[in-house]
């Protein structure tokens, strides 16, 4: 059964310093649960329309009598995943929700695309969500409750012309929600997947595309952020 509300629950989002990230962490937190800010920006890149740190993220909702707190991490590092769960556990003492917010893209044809790029691409996607799905989960299996929520694109689910690597990454977050889904049900983990139908609005967004007229079409990233709230409150069975 879903519940009702997320107060106290504790929620780590990725990449939430901007974009559908920091409007899911805004969210989660006026809801009432206790949250923890990941991100690597720990300090302003206005050459990347990035004002906000992960620090100036927690110190608002602080303000505003929410609890948060800021971890810097790269989430090519299984070592700073695991120090990011620490700090979570250290600071809130469980985790209930993990959001696999981040995530990277480059675009260019299949025979364009070097291989780094590649690389740094499938680490960040794929990688990085199964490796906070692999060191998250065991708190909410001894407690036999949680939610991880991965992000997905349209991308991953169909031709996507010039954006191979991105494409690939995506479909596999995809194939990894399914199964482990099935794997964790037994222990009420609800694990589901979300991709928008079309654009967000988001920084990151804004650096790759220029067209004004479809920018208008772009929906707010707030809206986006409450379909994860919804998800966030339903269980395995759901």
């Amino acid at each position: 059964m879903a519940i009702e509300t997320l107060k106290d629950k504790v929620a780590v989002v990725t990449g939430s310093a901007r974009g559908v990230g920091l409007a899911t962490i805004q969210a989660l937190a006026a809801e009432g649960a206790k949250v923890v800010v990941a991100d690597r920006t720990d300090k302003p890149r206005p050459d990347l329309m990035m004002k906000d740190t992960i620090f100036d993220v927690a110190e608002e909702i602080n303000q505003k009598g929410g609890a948060a707190i800021a971890v810097k991490v790269d989430l090519r590092s299984e070592d700073q995943i695991i120090a990011l769960r620490d700090e979570t556990l250290k600071a809130f003492g469980t985790v209930d929700v993990v959001v696999n917010n981040a995530a990277i893209t480059f675009g260019a044809k299949v025979w364009e695309i070097p291989t780094e790029r590649w690389d740094q691409v499938m680490a960040v996607n794929p990688r990085a969500s199964f490796l906070m799905c692999k060191h998250f989960l065991p708190t909410m299996i001894h407690k036999k409750s949680g939610s991880i929520i991965n992000l997905s694109s349209p991308a991953g689910r169909g031709p996507a012309p010039g954006m191979a690597v991105y494409s690939a990454s995506k479909a596999g977050v995809d194939n990894l929600t399914l199964t482990l889904a099935d794997e964790v049900r037994e222990y009420n983990i609800a694990v589901n997947c979300i991709a928008p139908t079309g654009g967000i609005y988001s920084e990151g967004k804004l650096q790759l595309f220029q067209d004004q007229a479809w920018i208008d079409t772009w929906d707010p990233r707030e809206h986006f952020a409450l379909a994860v709230l919804w998800l966030a409150k339903q269980d395995a069975q759901s």
